[in-house]
């Protein structure tokens, strides 16, 4: 399985707007400065997850955008399919010969399901609980 950067960043977008849309909506701006992530490519990124539904915007000074999804039933896995789609989960298992085809069976498609399974039991509510964790006290201020 090999992820994009296009799902590294969705996750990370993601995980961000998780964190601080709590109380209000978020400017794509703001995230991709605290990401550390072109804005023009996050935009392209959220108009996908806005499609796939796990994000909603609002116009205006207050604008911005929120979750629409439910942090603890989306799961990594649902994320990077709908940034992805399918492809990322399925390599291409053809019988080349009798020794690819017994490593493909044996090694690669076992491999590739228990990714899977993983990454369906990281819900984006168990990454927001890990990455406050990880806060100090200085970086979960809010200035207002």
């Amino acid at each position: 399985m090999k992820v994009s950067s296009k799902a590294r960043y969705g996750l990370k977008a993601l995980l961000d707007l998780a964190v601080h849309a709590k109380v209000e909506h978020v400017a794509l701006k703001s995230i991709a400065e605290r990401q550390n992530i072109s804005d023009r490519y996050l935009e392209q990124v959220f108009s996908l997850m806005k499609k796939s539904g796990f994000v909603k915007s609002v116009k205006g000074p207050q604008g911005g955008y929120s979750l629409a999804c439910d942090p603890k039933t989306t799961s990594a896995y649902d994320i990077i399919m709908a940034l992805e789609g399918e492809e990322v989960f399925r390599e291409n298992y053809d019988k080349k010969d009798a020794a690819e085809s017994v490593i493909n069976q044996m090694v690669w498609q076992p491999l590739d399901i228990q990714v899977e399974e993983t990454l369906k039991a990281i819900t984006l509510e168990s990454m927001v609980r890990s990455y406050e964790e990880t806060l100090t006290p200085s970086e979960y201020m809010f200035f207002i």
